[in-house]
């Protein structure tokens, strides 16, 4: 390998180190379009989830309270720049757009 080629092939391997791993063994996924679903730290009042989503004009349409992660509808169909917003607030454990893994129709 060249020296030209090494800093590519170093930076596009940490890159697949921190996307989903269903993503990452090559399955195909689908994005479903405006919805984020956001785990919030340990200690997240309901009051503090409340005035997050009143900020960021969210609306929940579920929630899984056994890994307790909620399921958000944002007006946005393209939620990669809102995805990345959510991340940053201090009560968010991790926020990530909401994709379905497609079956293959044949296996390998």
């Amino acid at each position: 390998m060249t020296k030209q080629c090494v800093i590519p092939a170093l930076f596009a391997s940490a890159f697949f180190l921190f996307i989903s791993p269903e993503i990452r063994a090559g399955e195909p996924v689908e994005i479903m379009a405006g919805e984020i679903l956001v785990k919030f730290k340990e200690g997240t009042s309901e009051e503090q989830i409340k005035l997050f989503v009143q900020k960021y004009k969210l609306s929940e349409f579920g929630s899984d309270p056994t890994i307790q992660v909620h399921f958000y509808h944002s007006s946005e169909d393209d939620v990669t720049q809102k995805v990345s917003e959510l991340s940053q607030e201090k009560i968010v454990k991790y926020a990530q757009a909401n994709y379905v893994k497609k079956k293959e129709r044949y296996p390998k």
